[in-house]
């Protein structure tokens, strides 16, 4: 079982890399991963805002 400060590092490293994707070629792929991570709970509405943001500022 994680702990959470080391599950709290891996969805962190989790967004990274999702939001590492270029989204230019299939939004709705990259929409359909957030949204499938979101029903498994991996990412809570705060992580999906966060997501969102940087998304919008590249």
């Amino acid at each position: 079982m994680l702990s959470e400060e080391e599950f709290n590092h891996q969805k962190g490293e989790l967004i990274k890399s999702i939001t590492g994707k270029s989204i230019d070629g299939d939004h709705l792929t990259f929409l359909a991963e957030i949204a499938k991570l979101k029903q498994q709970n991996v990412l809570t509405n705060e992580d999906i805002a966060n997501i969102k943001a940087m998304v919008m500022n590249s």
